[in-house]
């Protein structure tokens, strides 16, 4: 799931998010889970990805650098 570039900053991801947390909760689920790019990878778009999740909250948890052929080390964050 993702906002494309030209629309970005005008609450979308955010309302997305919100549902998604509203039907997690309903579902009695605790944690959410997102995989994106880690920082060592140097992609602009990635960046603000990882900003969004963590200005609403999310937190890192783990990377993996190895995985997805070494190439995009993914990280997990709730």
């Amino acid at each position: 799931m993702g906002v494309l570039p030209n629309c970005h900053n005008q609450g979308i991801g955010t309302s997305l998010l919100n549902r998604v947390l509203q039907w997690a909760r309903e579902k009695g689920y605790e944690f959410l889970q997102v995989k994106t790019l880690d920082e060592s990878h140097p992609d602009v778009y990635y960046e603000k990805t990882r900003k969004f999740y963590t200005s609403v909250g999310f937190k890192p948890l783990e990377c993996f650098p190895e995985l997805w052929r070494g190439e995009n080390p993914y990280l997990i964050m709730v």
